[in-house]
């Protein structure tokens, strides 16, 4: 679109930056019942019981004491505002990162995330038709498909950007006025994770911050008691997607051309939102150890704290011999096969503990 749009976003950005900042300053209690219901909304201020809610109360798929409403549970999550917005938001990721293996670890990441904090922020201990019928192979795969298909679109058209007082049909101008709207050019991304391993940390470490700055998003507003319908997430979601489209091209360039020696404004810009974000995060969670906890009475969640550390620990311990072995011994991965099949296992297998754990909370829940 016209630079215009992006100054824009760059401005939004950098003002946001700046709040971010000066509330990092402040202590929680103030940011809480002072600040944030004179700048943001009066209402602000007590802890919105939305922010508590746990959505796997009631996981039945049929409820038959509801006779005019059988499929109440599931009807109620279908029937969310906030579907439309899932769906749109892996369409927007779709966009942006343009590639359907990437996307896919996203999207199961994403699940390994809400089953690993869920300890911490109730939200996200859903149903486990929420997680994967919903989630995974519904909003996502949607958005995902949706997102690619307009991507193949943007790669087979034709740029043409003549200028509008050389064009002489009046519906050639409107035309032409609306493409400002429009990429001005379009680029498929060729991520090639696996081509060294340089290239694998790199991919690596921008999913990693993919994930943390959509962790903020949930820290954030459970420790600065914010409701999920409130503008002001609205407004932060929107200002990090748009900057995340220069950020990421910039990103790609960086690590992809080799001419490319430093990174751009954009990305910097965003790597110092997220870590400024987490840094509020840390700070409130030390001044209100009991901010991130689970309701009082209600049953611990399932999997437990412990045995997520551990499948973590054990799915990257076993993803680094992978790595090492796979780069290491390149010559003799490539002379015998036996050793090729045996590595594709061990990257198989490293998934294998937090596929446990997803089984454990689909267990919990199903059952539940």
């Amino acid at each position: 679109p016209h630079p215009v749009l992006w100054r824009v976003v760059n401005g939004a950005a950098i003002l946001y930056l700046m709040i971010l900042v000066f509330i990092s300053m402040h202590d929680v209690a103030f940011v809480r019942t002072k600040l944030l219901p004179v700048l943001v909304d009066p209402s602000l201020g007590v802890l919105p019981e939305s922010n508590t809610r746990i959505y796997a109360e009631d996981c039945r798929l049929f409820t038959p004491e509801n006779p005019e409403l059988g499929w109440a549970n599931l009807k109620s999550a279908v029937v969310d505002v906030f579907m439309v917005a899932h769906a749109l938001g892996w369409w927007a990721k779709a966009m942006l990162f343009r590639d359907y293996w990437l996307l896919w670890v996203l999207s199961f990441s994403w699940e390994a995330m809400e089953i690993t904090f869920q300890h911490m922020l109730p939200n996200f201990k859903e149903c486990w038709w929420d997680h994967y019928l919903l989630d995974v192979f519904g909003c996502n795969l949607l958005g995902m498909w949706l997102g690619m298909a307009v991507c193949r679109h943007l790669k087979k058209r034709e740029y043409n950007w003549t200028g509008v007082t050389r064009i002489s049909s009046t519906k050639g101008k409107i035309s032409r006025v609306l493409g400002q709207l429009t990429p001005f050019s379009w680029m498929q991304y060729e991520w090639a994770a696996l081509s060294s391993w340089k290239r694998l940390m790199q991919v690596t470490l921008m999913l990693a911050f993919v994930e943390l700055c959509e962790l903020n998003a949930f820290f954030l507003k459970h420790a600065l008691w914010v409701p999920p319908p409130c503008w002001i997430n609205v407004a932060r979601l929107v200002t990090l997607g748009m900057l995340s489209f220069p950020a990421l091209r910039e990103y790609y360039s960086y690590i992809h051309n080799p001419a490319c020696k430093r990174m751009g404004s954009s990305l910097w810009l965003m790597v110092a939102i997220g870590a400024v974000e987490t840094l509020i995060v840390f700070k409130f969670y030390l001044q209100d150890p009991g901010m991130f906890h689970y309701p009082a009475g209600m049953k611990a969640p399932v999997p437990d704290t412990p045995l997520v550390i551990n499948a973590w620990i054990c799915s990257i311990s076993m993803f680094l011999v992978w790595m090492v072995l796979h780069f290491g011994l390149k010559k003799y991965r490539t002379s015998q096969k036996w050793f090729s099949h045996m590595l594709e296992a061990l990257l198989v297998s490293s998934s294998l503990p937090l596929v446990y754990l997803g089984v454990v909370d689909f267990w919990d829940t199903w059952t539940h």
